[in-house]
Formats: structure tokens, C-alpha cells, sequence
């Protein structure tokens, strides 16, 4: 959401997001389809070996945004957690259990409250699409 504003859920689902549905691609992984007011998304994950060579198996994500308008201040919530915190520039631990690293040219902050939250904040152009690529890997 807005980075000017906490994040807000209402019935589970942060306000101003509406499923559009999925497609499965070949292996029948689906890719999730939202709009965020004027922004189209596309969500999707696949298996993938980690680039950390202690962690075998990892979970790569793909989200892709696309802004009707421009749109600045935009913020997206990686996770919140009890603790995050940074190994690397890209890399985080996750409450000493999930390591998430950016590979896309992106970089977090991490936010304390009664959570600390791990953001990345965007500024989209109109009509260009912006993708992030995030990697998930469980210790």
C-alpha cells in the first residue's frame, strides 16, 4: 500500500486489492492476478535451487506490476515478523527461520512496530511494469 499510511486489512485482505484469478502454466504452478487501485499484478512462484549452497531447495517469486498512472510512495510488504534482520544488502533472516533475498534490483527497509516489516518502496511509472524477484529459502 501507501507508504505514508500503515497497512490496513480488512477482511483478511488488505483494502483496495481485487483477485482477477489464475492461470496455471505448464507444471501447473499458478499465477495470481490482482489489481492495487490502477496497478495490475501478476504473483507467481517456482521451485529453485538457492544460492546459498547450505540450503538445497528454495522458492523463487516473480511479481510483476504494471500502473495505469503514475503512481509514487507506493510500498510493498515483503513479510513482518517478530525479527528481521539483514545478513546481506539483498539478504534477511526471518525470525532465524526463512532467509529471503532480493535479486532484483530493489532494496528493503526494515520497519520496527508492535511486527518489524520488511518493505520495498516503489515508484511506478505509467505503463511501464516493474518486476521484483524474491527468494525464498527455509533454514
Amino acid at each position: 500500500d501507501d507508504a505514508k499510511q500503515p497497512w490496513v486489512v480488512d477482511d483478511g485482505r488488505p483494502p483496495q486489492h481485487r483477485l482477477k484469478g489464475y492461470t496455471l502454466d505448464q507444471s501447473r504452478r499458478p499465477t495470481f492476478r490482482y489489481n492495487f487501485e490502477s496497478i495490475e499484478v501478476e504473483d507467481k512462484f517456482e521451485e529453485c535451487e538457492s544460492t546459498d549452497p547450505k540450503i538445497k531447495l528454495a522458492l523463487k517469486r516473480f511479481v510483476s506490476m504494471q500502473a495505469k498512472l503514475r503512481r509514487d510512495q507506493l510500498a510493498f510488504r515483503i513479510t513482518s515478523a517478530k525479527e528481521i534482520s539483514a545478513v546481506e544488502e539483498k539478504l534477511f533472516l526471518i525470525d532465524n527461520q526463512l532467509r529471503i533475498r532480493i535479486n532484483s534490483d530493489h532494496t528493503a527497509i526494515i520497519e520496527d512496530g508492535e511486527l518489524k516489516t520488511l518493505r520495498i518502496l516503489l515508484n511506478l511509472e505509467e505503463g511501464k511494469a516493474e518486476a521484483l524477484e524474491l527468494e525464498y529459502a527455509w533454514e
